[in-house]
């Protein structure tokens, strides 16, 4: 999958069951180029331009490098953590599902860390 076949998912909505949030593909655009990042879809706000406020994940694909790098993000712009998963990502169900875990394993590494483990 190349990142341009994302901008057709934009819009779609991906569930981190372990954090109970659901976040919406955004295309964000700025002078290095076009990023994928997904928003958190906060409670009464439908509007694309009412997303801010919720917490962000980056994860834009890199097809040179064959990976898709993941950074959490809260809306208060702390980063929470980032990890990798490398190989190649056939299909958008495979990128978001690659993408939620990620997410849930930077949340559990941050536990960890956290909890003195």
């Amino acid at each position: 999958m190349e990142f341009e076949e994302l901008k057709n998912y934009v819009g779609e909505i991906m569930e981190v069951k372990t954090l109970n949030k659901k976040f919406k593909l955004t295309i964000e655009h700025d002078l290095a180029g076009d990023w994928a990042v997904w928003a958190e879809v906060v409670e009464g706000k439908k509007d694309e331009a009412e997303l801010e406020g919720g917490d962000y994940i980056y994860a834009t694909l890199n097809y040179e490098a064959r990976c898709v790098p993941v950074q959490y993000q809260t809306a208060d712009c702390d980063m929470v953590g980032s990890d990798v998963f490398e190989g190649e990502v056939t299909d958008f169900d495979e990128y978001r599902a690659i993408v939620s875990e990620l997410v849930e394993k930077i949340f559990q590494h941050k536990e960890v860390e956290e909890d003195g483990v």
